[in-house]
Order: structure tokens, then C-alpha cells, then sequence
């Protein structure tokens, strides 16, 4: 018999959790963030189901489905759901290699965690990718399989238990004050407008590199009198205050059909291996000019909390994590300013032994 019980989620969100028997007679839950009603409604379907299965009325699920059949069904929920382009184009990404070297036909019920950790060793020791990229390709595949058991298509997602790579925290890479000016007069040399409009947007905005053009969904519609609102991560929209130079470059741009009407491999191209090549900091990105405008912030005396709030992280601890390094000289500054607080000892008239009775 189905059940559903009240559930609340670590945040406090309330829901549902079902219970039932599926049609190996095995108990099956499930949590549904929706009204009593509709959990019911699931949870009678779903007995209902399995019924119909135990006694030949419905076809069992699918044991064989095949991977590529899988990595399919999942993109196009992927693009349903609203992701971005760019998400779908590096799920694809990821999936390539892995259809590679497991089979496009491989039954998907067939992939165990052992499969994973041989795919793994393969990438990181025969293809040679770094541990910081592969650990992007676990998370990506890993979203798959979550999205597989949630279809029902898998028991249990092979994941489990499957532990992301070592890797060395790297120092957050932005601009220094002079690499900055250099840029400016790199772009200057040039005569080039259009990069000037894009380098003084991403360091005024520190937006993602998809957020402010066409492609990422900025368009006329989103500039208003006094911000601009861009899509984020999860569809988060966020705004962000216009200045005076904002105003102006999106004032000197009004005769295109967006502000940014580019792609991002443009972007890229034009910026990350050109621009920036040029001015010999062959290390830097488009994401280098997001990370300079959140350093800056921070220089700058900005509290954490705006910082995470204006940059879209999904918490300040991600905002903590991105700028360690300044948040420590910040901490030791704050030391060093609390310190003058405190008068010389010569400034005590009491002798060094004290002698107050020791309290118990």
C-alpha cells in the first residue's frame, strides 16, 4: 500500500515523501515538493503501475536502453528545463569521449561504479586530463545519472560513492592595477571599440561571459533607466546598476540588435587569444575580468555579503572560497588595525607578577 508522509528538506522547504512498491516488490520512495494532493494523486499512479506490470497488462520498463538513447533523452530535458546553449553544448562535450570508450550501446543498467572509476583512470592516465577538468566531467556525467534515476530508468545512480579528484587550490588569477592599464593601451593600439565596450563591461559588471550578450539572453529588452538585468546561473535573474560609462557604451551601441550581439566562441576568440595574447598575459580569460571585478570589490572595502550578491554566487561561502587569499590580507589588516587599539605595556603601572589569587 502507498503511503505519503509530510517531509521538510535540509532548507525547510516543504513536501512529500512517497512510498510504495514498485513491480519487483521492491519499496521505492520518492520526494515531492508539491501540494498533498497531487502527492497522492503520484503516489496512487505509481502503485497503480506496478500493479499493471506484475500482471502483464503494462510492459516492464526498459532493462537495455542504451546509453546514447539515455545521453539523448537527457539533452533534449536539459533544453526543455530553459539551460543555456552553452550547458548543452558542453553536456555534449563531455558525453563524447564517454559513448567513446563505453559503448553507444551499452546498456545503461549496466554501468556500475567500477565502470566509472575505469573511466576515471582512463581519462586522467591514458588522455592525460588534468584533474581540475576531469572532476567538470564527473559533475556533468554525474548530473546524468541522477537525471536517469529520477526517470526511473536506473534503481541507483553508479555514482554513489564515486569521489571527485584531489586537486591544488590555485590562487583566484585577476588583473593587477598595471596588467589592467596595459590591457587599456593594448586595446588602444589597436583602435579597437568593440573590445574596449566588452573588457569595461565585464570588469564594470563582472558578469559571466555568456550573461551579457545575445546568446545568454541580454538583449534591449533587458536594459532599463538605471540597471541592467542579466540571467544567471539556475535562470537567476539579477540587476545591476548602471554608471555613466555603462550608459554611455550602451548608448553608442543602440544600432545593434542587441548590445552584444556576438556568439560566445567569438568572444572568446577575440578577446581570450587574441587580446589578451597580445598584451602578454597569455594566462588570462574572459572569466579572469569577472574574477578581477569581484577582487576589486573586495580591495575596494566592499563587505562579502554584496559581493556574493552582486557577482550571482549561489552563496557567500562560494564568494569565500573564489577570494581566500584577499579575504586572509583583509583579516590580517583588520589585525593590525585592532592592534593599535591597544596601549604599550610600559603603559602599565601594575608589576608583571600579579598578585591576584587564582581562581578556581
Amino acid at each position: 500500500m502507498a503511503s505519503i508522509q509530510k517531509y521538510a528538506s535540509p532548507t525547510g522547504r516543504a513536501g512529500y515523501r512517497i512510498q510504495w512498491f514498485d513491480f519487483q516488490g521492491k519499496r521505492r520512495s520518492k520526494v515531492l515538493y508539491t501540494s498533498k494532493t497531487t502527492a497522492r494523486l503520484t503516489a496512487e499512479r505509481l502503485e497503480h503501475e506496478a500493479l499493471e506490470i506484475q500482471n502483464g497488462i503494462k510492459p516492464r520498463p526498459d532493462e537495455s536502453m542504451a546509453l546514447k538513447v539515455c545521453t539523448t533523452r537527457f539533452l533534449k530535458s536539459a533544453k526543455m528545463d530553459g539551460r543555456s546553449p552553452q550547458t548543452i553544448t558542453r553536456y555534449d562535450k563531455v558525453f563524447k569521449p564517454f559513448l567513446d570508450r563505453i559503448g553507444a550501446r551499452t546498456s545503461v543498467q549496466s554501468i556500475t561504479s567500477t565502470v566509472i572509476e575505469d573511466y576515471k583512470d582512463w581519462r586522467l592516465n591514458k588522455k592525460k586530463v588534468q584533474a581540475i577538468s576531469l572532476n567538470t566531467e564527473l559533475r556533468h556525467l554525474k548530473a546524468l545519472f541522477s537525471w536517469a534515476t529520477r526517470q526511473d530508468y536506473l534503481t541507483k545512480s553508479p555514482f554513489v560513492g564515486v569521489k571527485m579528484l584531489k586537486t591544488d587550490d590555485k590562487p583566484v588569477r585577476f588583473l593587477s592595477e598595471a596588467e589592467i592599464k596595459k590591457l587599456y593601451e593594448t586595446i588602444a593600439e589597436k583602435k579597437n571599440q568593440r573590445a574596449w565596450d566588452l573588457v569595461t563591461f565585464y570588469l564594470q559588471t563582472g558578469a559571466r561571459a555568456t550573461e551579457i550578450l545575445e546568446v545568454g539572453g541580454f538583449t534591449w529588452e533587458s536594459v532599463h533607466d538605471d540597471h541592467i538585468e542579466i540571467m544567471g546561473k539556475g535562470r537567476k535573474r539579477r540587476q545591476i546598476p548602471l554608471n555613466d560609462t555603462l550608459r554611455e557604451i550602451l548608448q553608442r551601441r543602440r544600432g545593434e540588435r542587441a548590445p552584444f550581439p556576438y556568439t560566445y566562441s567569438a568572444v572568446s576568440q577575440a578577446l581570450s587569444r587574441k587580446l589578451f595574447h597580445t598584451a602578454k598575459m597569455p594566462d588570462a580569460n574572459l572569466h579572469t575580468l569577472r574574477k578581477t571585478a569581484g577582487a576589486l570589490l573586495i580591495q575596494g572595502g566592499v563587505d562579502i555579503y554584496r559581493v556574493s550578491k552582486f557577482l550571482g554566487h549561489s552563496s557567500v561561502k562560494v564568494t569565500e572560497q573564489h577570494y581566500v587569499d584577499l579575504l586572509q590580507a583583509d583579516y590580517a589588516d583588520m589585525s593590525m588595525i585592532l592592534e593599535r587599539t591597544t596601549p604599550g605595556i610600559d603603559q602599565i603601572s601594575e608589576p608583571a607578577l600579579s598578585t591576584w589569587n587564582r581562581v578556581a
